[in-house]
């Protein structure tokens, strides 16, 4: 995993596709944090947000990914990990369900045998307003992803 400093919506060009990793919530409220920079560069990607998580049970939401591609080497992961919204909101279950979906999409796009180049890239997920402590989101990310091989960048 590399840990650097950076724009996390900034992303590496071909051949490289980036699947472009953040928590959402499961309220359908998109209005603050790393979502705002999500959203001011690709706007579909919350329009299917909004579309994917309005009426519905919020609880069958948790720990599922919606994909969206926003560019032919660019897919953002909304990885629906916070009930509600706000400090205390975020679900480890949740967020480490949400990013086993993000590991097999890794793999699958990588092919046989990993002939592609792959990164998962994000911001310090579920540790700014969902209040999150990142040693915890930390050793989830280790486990599910860096452990399968899956390359790995925070900003």
């Amino acid at each position: 995993m590399i840990l650097e400093q950076g724009d996390a919506v900034q992303v590496d060009h071909p051949p490289t596709v980036t699947l472009l990793v953040h928590c959402v919530n499961n309220r359908a409220v998109w209005g603050a944090g790393f979502v705002l920079a999500l959203g001011a560069k690709w706007p579909e990607c919350r329009r299917h947000y909004m579309a994917w998580s309005t009426h519905r049970d919020p609880a069958s939401l948790l720990g599922q990914t919606l994909f969206v591609k926003v560019e032919p080497h660019v897919v953002i992961a909304n990885v629906c990990g916070q009930d509600g919204i706000g400090h205390g909101s975020l679900r480890l279950p949740a967020l480490e369900q949400g990013l086993k979906h993000v590991a097999v999409l890794a793999d699958r796009l990588a092919g046989p045998p990993r002939h592609k180049q792959v990164l998962v890239q994000m911001p310090r997920i579920g540790c700014g307003l969902a209040g999150g402590r990142w040693v915890d989101v930390e050793s989830i990310l280790t486990e599910v992803l860096h452990r399968q091989r899956v390359r790995v960048r925070v900003r």
